[in-house]
């Protein structure tokens, strides 16, 4: 059986993000999607937040916090589980920036966590547009893998909103053994595939276009287990400025050529 995944770091427990990872024993509950979404700027304040995951969850076990900028609680009762959906419901929130965090117990025991942030914004698009401009993940994805394969390839786009050059340095998952940035270069008129070992620069309002195409992509380097279509790879990307930015990477076929839906980003995430 497939799970998705997120962003993690695996040992026996795990993390970063948002999201899922397969893992045909283990029946792992990762998070699929919530709302508010992670990163998400609200107009209006949440009556609760929603958070749904690939397996059924422990109600006993299962627990869903959320803090304000002091790290004061703001939920109005107990966490509420609902086979595969976990909610809490919430106070009046004012403007500013909340944290939410999450422990999945699925039915069989196996244990994720994670979290991520949203913001309450002061009730006008304009207010939107005034807070601080971050790097947006778009188009996270991998192609699948056969049985055995030393290598699979991940592709993305990031686009840097921000006023100042960024720098993708490195990425790491669970999932594999490493991740390498393969970028590629013209050189006598032959394009050749390289090791960006010092990253690749992301100019301020500029976009990272990493896809088949253009041939620059994620190696994930010794997969744990095969990429299968459907899956989620839970990645955390490594950036100068940004820091940690974590992403689930879906799996499409083996010879796709772009995504077949929209990614989002689940947060991040731990697993147990």
């Amino acid at each position: 059986m497939n799970h998705p995944l997120g962003i993690l770091l695996c040992a026996g427990f795990a993390f970063v993000g948002t999201g899922a990872f397969t893992a045909p024993a283990q029946a792992h509950a990762f998070l699929e999607s919530a709302a508010p979404a992670a990163g998400n700027i609200v107009l209006t304040a949440p009556p609760e937040i929603v958070l749904h995951f690939t397996e059924g969850l422990e109600p006993a076990f299962s627990t869903l916090k959320v803090t304000d900028d002091a790290a004061k609680p703001v939920t109005t009762g107990a966490t509420q589980i609902d086979g595969k959906i976990m909610r809490v419901p919430l106070a009046k929130l004012p403007p500013g920036q909340y944290r939410v965090e999450w422990r999945a117990v699925s039915v069989d025991t196996h244990q994720t966590q994670g979290g991520f942030n949203f913001r309450v914004a002061m009730g006008s698009k304009e207010t939107i547009s005034a807070l601080p401009a971050k790097l947006a993940i778009e188009q996270s994805w991998a192609r699948a893998t056969p049985p055995g394969a030393p290598t699979a390839a991940g592709y993305v786009r990031i686009a840097n909103n921000t006023s100042a050059d960024d720098t993708l340095l490195s990425a790491a998952s669970p999932a594999a053994a490493k991740i390498e940035i393969h970028v590629t270069s013209m050189a006598n008129n032959i394009m050749a595939m390289r090791l960006a070992e010092n990253g690749v620069v992301i100019p301020a309002g500029g976009t990272l276009f990493m896809e088949p195409a253009g041939g620059d992509h994620l190696m994930f380097v010794a997969p744990k287990m095969p990429f299968k279509q459907g899956d989620h790879i839970p990645v955390t990307l490594h950036f100068a400025k940004a820091g940690d930015v974590s992403a689930v990477f879906t799996v499409e076929s083996v010879g796709a050529m772009a995504p077949s839906n929209p990614d989002t980003n689940a947060g991040t995430m731990k697993m147990h």
